[in-house]
């Protein structure tokens, strides 16, 4: 058994050792998607960043304030969409939804904590979900239709996470089935995403709607770009 265990592990070390990234250039569809999932990325990084500026140099009369617990969320839901990405080009979509699953969480966390505390003590995911559907800003349209997009992506997300059903479970084993582009796989995450960053930011920028005004102009056109068209004049137009 040794001697196959041995056998097998030069196989594994060769991949490692070969494994590069070098032709992704050539793959087109790998490119169309990046670029299009970069624009919503750098759009949600675009105003997490503002966030944090403008909280580092507030301005008198500045609302509603921003704890740095809530911002230190909302950094980790970004940075979750950005490793969610970089994984997927690797193959790894199992752990992508990982990654867009924890975003979604901690998004929850950093934008509604001031609103409801018990999110940071509750366990329970679905009593999470239930105690933010219950506040006065979600039950309010489009707030509440926009938070249950985000409700319905993690459902999902959850499917595959868990394997619930044999549809969902990734078949790879250690040595003969590594993770590999595929382009179907890749559209999964791009949907995913599509979905969860635009309503991140309609509703960041409901809410921090006096930091979106206070943004640069060529940041506020990054960022309100990227917000469904029939909702822009909702940030465009808040007092």
């Amino acid at each position: 058994m040794s001697r196959e265990v041995a056998f097998d592990f030069e196989k594994f070390r060769a991949f490692f050792q070969s494994y590069s990234l070098s032709g992704f250039d050539r793959n087109t569809q790998l490119l169309d998607n990046l670029s299009q999932l970069h624009k919503k990325y750098f759009a949600f990084l675009t105003f997490i960043a503002e966030l944090q500026y403008q909280k580092e140099n507030p301005s008198r009369g500045i609302s509603p304030f921003l704890t740095d617990n809530q911002l230190t969320y909302l950094t980790e839901a970004c940075s979750d969409i950005g490793n969610a990405i970089f994984i997927s080009v690797h193959g790894a979509y199992k752990a992508s939804k990982l990654m867009l699953r924890s975003s979604i969480e901690t998004f929850c966390k950093g934008i509604f904590e001031d609103e409801e505390p018990k999110i940071l003590t509750e366990k329970s995911l679905y009593a999470i979900f239930d105690l933010i559907m219950e506040l006065d800003s979600i039950k309010q349209e489009p707030s509440k239709t926009v938070f249950q997009t985000i409700h319905n992506e993690y459902k999902k997300l959850c499917a595959d996470t868990h394997t619930a059903t044999t549809i969902n479970m990734a078949q790879i084993t250690a040595l003969k089935y590594f993770p590999a582009y595929d382009n179907k796989s890749m559209n999964e995450i791009k949907d995913v995403i599509f979905k969860l960053i635009p309503s991140y930011l309609f509703l960041l920028g409901l809410k921090y709607n006096k930091y979106y005004s206070k943004m640069d102009y060529r940041n506020k056109a990054s960022v309100i770009t990227q917000i469904k068209k029939e909702l822009r004049p909702i940030i465009q137009g808040v007092k």
